[in-house]
């Protein structure tokens, strides 16, 4: 199990980067700061709240340098 303040293990995956879905891997971001946004799945309660401010923010994100 990960806790807080432990390197997060390397892992691979799909994701959406710049307005496309590639597969990642967590080295690839290796000494830069990244944003990893994780939800549990499509019509629960958490899906609408989470997904809508991080949409609202999207902007500022990458107006900061993050993919």
């Amino acid at each position: 199990m990960v806790t807080i303040n432990e390197p997060a293990p390397n892992f691979s995956g799909k994701a959406y980067v710049n307005d496309d879905i590639q597969e990642i891997r967590l080295t690839d971001y290796k000494g830069k700061w990244v944003v990893l946004f994780f939800y549990p799945g499509d019509f629960t309660f958490i899906c609408p709240t989470e997904l809508g401010e991080l949409a609202d923010n999207y902007k500022k994100i990458k107006s900061l340098g993050r993919k």
